[in-house]
């Protein structure tokens, strides 16, 4: 009976003994499960510490500040664009998180008397400023960074004294500062990059009355200083290529214009300079090749001008009605004379038409009533009505053909005129 006990004991024994291993087991791997977790969070936790450590530390007063939506200006949501001006207060600070000034964001701001605009802005917007009565002051900062004004920009601000725009600025579009009646100055950094005043910049600018165009413009556009009554002289560098139609034209206290020596002006456009009548004389760069139609046309202050031998035309009303020139030298680089170019020159007396010349279109030279002396070469194979009509009574008009030529119109001058065929021009 004992040794039957005795086994029996054994095998219990060696059941528990199972058991408390299995457990034992089963512990042991929770334990390092746990373990290993905690450390894969350790690691994470101190990657994101050295991360951290890395970044710039931002100082709160650097950032842009972003005006709230009831303040005085409405920005897109990202704050670089303000679109809209909501406050009737005289002076305004754009915040420095603005690039663009948004079409007409100022648009009728008739309070407003002084902007300041931050040099993070690289353009101002079409109408932006448009109908802004009272704004005399225009601060851009230093540094600034406007490539460009727009169009009409500060259409009708009629109260902006004097501008002086950045060296950034590349373009001022057509009517950038159109009718600003009370303009008497407009200043170019030095350094100005400015490559073109578009149509209409500065029209009816009527208190402007000098303006240094940088070295850096290439070309004037259309009606640019029209009506600009106060301009008494005009320099132009010798970077500008083109003068636009109307460009000066009603410049009524225009005096002077010189061109920078080694100008590459090409053509001055049709009526450039109508109706400049204070103008006393100009000489015309060498590069120049044409003369517009009606570019001097009622320039009755006008004596003299000195036409360079690269010019090939003169155009149709070129010097109309200049009843102050009293002479003029055609170069033979000239192959045509448009019509009514020198008509009602009052005060010219005498005209040598070049070998050069094979087209004088009709009125050319009507009414010039103090002409005494003409002489045509043979090479003028056309003469349109009226060309030579009412200059002065007994004046000689001397001829190489030795007849009229077919292309000559049958009316080219007048039936009393006294004509001198077959004269041999030396």
């Amino acid at each position: 009976m004992a040794l039957f006990k005795c086994k029996k004991r054994d095998k219990h024994d060696k059941t528990r003994k199972e058991k408390r291993n299995k457990k034992l087991i089963i512990l042991l791997v929770v334990s390092t499960i746990v373990i290993r977790i905690v450390s894969i969070i350790g690691i994470i936790g101190l990657i994101g510490m050295i991360n951290d450590s890395q970044q710039p530390i931002v100082d709160p007063d650097e950032q842009p500040v972003i005006p709230k939506p009831d303040e005085d200006l409405t920005l897109s949501e990202d704050g670089t664009v303000l679109i809209k001006c909501k406050t009737n207060k005289t002076s305004i600070t754009i915040p420095s998180c603005v690039t663009n000034i948004g079409n007409g964001a100022f648009s009728y701001c008739k309070s407003l008397e002084s902007i300041a605009i931050p040099n993070s802005v690289m353009s101002i917007g079409k109408y932006a400023f448009e109908y802004c009565r009272s704004l005399k002051e225009v601060i851009f900062e230093e540094g600034s960074q406007l490539a460009s004004i727009k169009d009409s920009a500060f259409l009708n601000c009629e109260s902006l004294e004097s501008i002086e725009l950045p060296t950034s600025v590349t373009n001022i579009e057509n009517n950038a500062f159109y009718n600003c009646t009370n303009l008497k100055e407009v200043i170019f950094e030095e350094g100005s990059q400015l490559a073109s005043i578009k149509d209409s910049a500065f029209y009816n600018c009527k208190s402007l009355k000098n303006i240094a165009i940088p070295n850096s413009v290439t070309s004037i556009g259309k009606y640019a200083f029209e009506y600009c009554t106060s301009l008494i002289n005009i320099e132009l560098p010798n970077s500008v290529k083109s003068i636009g139609n109307f460009a000066f034209s009603y410049c009524r206290s225009l005096k002077e214009v010189i061109f920078e020596e080694g100008s590459q002006l090409a053509s001055i456009g049709s009526s450039a300079f109508y109706n400049c009548t204070a103008l006393e004389n100009i000489t015309i760069p060498d590069n120049v090749t044409n003369i517009g139609r009606g570019a001097f046309i009622g320039c009755t202050s006008l004596t003299s001008i000195v036409i360079p031998n690269s010019v090939t035309s003169i155009g149709s009303s070129a010097f109309y009605n200049c009843t102050n020139l009293t002479s003029i030298v055609i170069p033979n680089s000239v192959t045509s004379i448009g019509s009514s170019a020198f008509e009602y020159c009052k005060s010219l007396t005498s005209i040598v038409i070049p070998n050069s010349v094979t087209i004088i279109q009709g009125f050319a030279f009507y009414g010039c009533t103090s002409l005494t002396s003409i002489v045509i070469p043979d090479s003028v194979i056309n003469i349109g009505a009226n060309a030579f009509r009412d200059i002065k009574d007994g004046s000689y008009i001397y001829c190489e053909a030795s007849s009229k030529p077919s292309g000559w119109d049958k009316n080219w001058c007048s039936a009393h005129q006294v004509v001198k065929w077959g004269y041999n021009i030396e």
